[in-house]
């Protein structure tokens, strides 16, 4: 099987797709994205509004150093420390988006993240009552509506339900290809992304782009604001500069639900992907043609469990490894030679 390198999976194609945009870590060609910049230059354009008055007026030393620099060094710094800061943010953006989409929450903060993803397990529930309530009414709209939701803004398991919205947008697609195809997005897409019309991949990267910038921007709302109210309770003589602190929260709050179209744009993209192009991943990692469905189907489950988890856990003795799935679902222990085309004879050498 030939095996893809570089790309880490977390949540599903959500490292890919980062990937894609670029490798920061070890590019300083990102340390120009336009992107990186604008969201450093809205962070250092709050800095120097709200946060340097109040440490001016204090005699904070850095900020008194820096207004006594010429004017040009003044540039010069600044100019390096705004390049500095996009590549910081470009670095740091898909930990941002862990952040937005919960995935931090129920990894560090299990309560918080418990508590979060009960409200969200609290929506499924009721988009599914809606549906079972209205039976097979094909002219009630409230039913249509949330069948639309819990097919684009959700998971199909209330299992997998993370904690916020966005997490949820953003998991709905990797519930779609394994449900309708078999595949596992997290697995399969890095193989397919090589092959996928270039036009659409493009499509793909740029809508998660426009997602990683807003959260950034989301977070930095978030941390100006904790920023600022600390240094209004300990700088400030008047306690009303702290209604500040609701204008960024409110802000945050707007770059958080503009993800949400965004997200629902990323994920019928991928799925427009599995849909008209997934025979170029088979022929990537060389599978036989098949012509029933259900048989593809069966196959693309075991390829894609083979591939990103294989022998990971103890097998049982049928050679089968447990999971909660049903048999049908769960992983094989060995790759099967019928998966694959047969190879082809060597030529015969001249002689």
């Amino acid at each position: 099987v030939r095996t893809i390198e570089g790309w880490p999976m977390q949540l599903p194609a959500i490292s890919s797709l980062v990937s894609i945009l670029g490798n920061s870590v070890t590019s300083w060609k990102d340390l120009g994205k336009p992107t990186a910049l604008v969201a450093a230059a809205y962070f250092a354009l709050l800095q120097l509004v709200l946060i340097f008055p109040p440490l001016r007026a204090i005699g904070f030393l850095p900020v008194v150093a820096f207004e006594r620099l010429p004017t040009l060094w003044q540039v010069l710094l600044g100019t390096f420390i705004l390049f500095t800061l996009g590549f910081i943010l470009n670095v740091l953006g898909e930990s941002f988006l862990n952040l937005v989409n919960g995935r931090a929450l129920s990894d560090h903060l299990p309560e918080l993240g418990a508590w979060f993803r009960r409200r969200q397990i609290k929506n499924f529930n009721q988009l599914t009552e809606t549906i079972i309530a209205q039976g097979n009414d094909d002219t009630n709209w409230a039913a249509e509506d949330a069948a639309d939701k819990l097919a684009y803004e959700f998971p199909d398991e209330e299992r997998d339900i993370a904690p916020t919205r966005l997490g949820n947008i953003l998991l709905s697609p990797a519930s779609y290809t394994y449900r309708q195809h078999g595949a596992r997005l997290a697995t399969i897409w890095p193989i397919l992304a090589r092959k996928a019309n270039e036009e659409l991949r493009k499509q793909i990267t740029d809508e998660m782009a426009a997602i990683t910038f807003l959260a950034t921007m989301s977070i930095l709302s978030l941390l100006v604001a904790l920023e600022w109210a600390l240094v209004s309770v300990w700088f400030s003589d008047s306690l009303w500069s702290l209604l500040w602190c609701p204008v960024l929260l409110i802000v945050a709050l707007v770059f958080y639900y503009v993800t949400f179209p965004k997200a629902r744009a990323w994920g019928l993209g991928i799925r427009l992907a599995f849909d008209q192009h997934l025979d170029l991943a088979a022929d990537e990692l060389g599978l036989r043609k098949l012509t029933d469905p259900l048989e593809m189907q069966q196959r693309w489950r075991d390829v894609s469990a083979w591939l990103s988890i294989g022998v990971l856990r103890k097998p049982w003795p049928e050679a089968i490894i447990r999971t909660e799935r049903q048999p049908n679902d769960t992983p094989s222990l060995a790759q099967k030679s019928s998966w694959y085309q047969p190879p082809v004879a060597a030529a015969e050498p001249l002689t």
